[in-house]
């Protein structure tokens, strides 16, 4: 499904709830907000490795993730909250390989609610 028909699907769904009479007083706002136009951004000094595997897919870091790089770099905690398919992997592994990278005794430990996860599949 492509992502026009989805939110056509999104629309539909939300025109039903705002026309059953079980439902339209208690609904008390809808707004669409439009899509806005990715904003990317480099990363200065990017291991050489992860900058080659990044071009040769052609894959350019979004805004958030260079953020999450760079906060990440000045041992900063972060939170990534954005939608599906939007970056989060990358935001929290390139860090990670980074300094695998950097480092040969260096390893990292995953903790994630597997559970939760799979639901989300």
């Amino acid at each position: 499904m492509t992502d026009m028909a989805k939110d056509k699907e999104e629309m539909e769904n939300i025109d039903k709830f705002k026309n059953d009479i079980r439902f339209r007083k208690k609904i008390e706002h809808v707004e669409t907000i439009p899509a806005k136009e990715a904003s990317y951004k480099k990363v200065d000094k990017l291991e050489k490795k992860i900058l080659d595997y990044l071009d040769e897919r052609e894959i350019k870091l979004y805004k958030h993730q260079a953020l999450a790089i760079e906060k990440s770099r000045e041992e900063k905690n972060i939170i990534i909250t954005t939608p599906t398919a939007s970056g989060k992997t990358l935001s929290f592994n390139l860090p990670v390989l980074e300094e695998l990278i950097k480092d040969n005794d260096a390893c990292a430990l995953y903790i994630s609610p597997a559970k939760a996860l799979s639901y989300d599949q």
